[in-house]
């Protein structure tokens, strides 16, 4: 069997002692003022103590109202952009549409200008000098990929081929402007 030892308390020496064992166990003279303290203002305390509660509730639900609003921004920001994406594609689509068109106005204009520098070389070289030299450069490439027309029979070589029956006075009628030299059409 197995004895177990058990230590000797340690007897108090003195009533001093005892009572400065109880004095540790009581509480102090200040806990002792704070308590009724409390007790006598309990009223006033516990009405602050509401009003920290309350304090912490409004923060809160204001935090949540923050947030709330801080989503709804984020979304009408977003809602915005992309509207405004979308307007921008829209407006891109119909620039991109008139450039288009008015690059083709543009290159029919200057193939018109091309065909007429082919078929009236005397007057581009008169008009050339009014057009700024990159579009004398496109007009001009333009002009040697246009083939050169069939020359025109004078007046002469049409009553040659005609065997007389167009007399060259035809040709005179157009020069002059429309004015016949000969009034009497029984003269012919």
């Amino acid at each position: 069997m197995h004895v177990v030892d058990i230590p000797p308390t340690q007897p108090y020496n003195s009533a001093m002692g005892f009572w400065s064992e109880v004095f540790k166990k009581l509480p102090t003279w200040k806990g002792t003022i704070n308590f009724f303290y409390v007790a006598t203002n309990w009223s006033t305390i516990s009405g602050d103590l509401e009003q920290y509660r309350q304090q912490i509730k409004d923060r809160d639900q204001w935090l949540e109202t923050y947030k709330e609003k801080h989503k709804e921004d984020i979304e009408k920001i977003t809602t915005e952009a992309a509207n405004k994406l979308a307007a921008s594609e829209k407006t891109s689509k119909s620039w991109e549409s008139i450039h288009k068109y008015t690059m083709e106005l543009l290159m029919d204009t200057l193939f018109k200008m091309a065909l007429k520098a082919q078929l009236y070389p005397r007057e581009w070289e008169y008009e050339k000098s009014r057009y700024m030299p990159y579009v004398q450069d496109i007009v001009e490439s333009m002009r040697a990929k246009i083939p050169k027309p069939p020359l025109l029979p004078s007046d002469l070589d049409l009553a040659r081929l005609t065997g007389g029956l167009i007399r060259p006075q035809v040709g005179t009628f157009l020069a002059e402007g429309g004015k016949d030299k000969e009034k009497d059409p029984s003269k012919r």
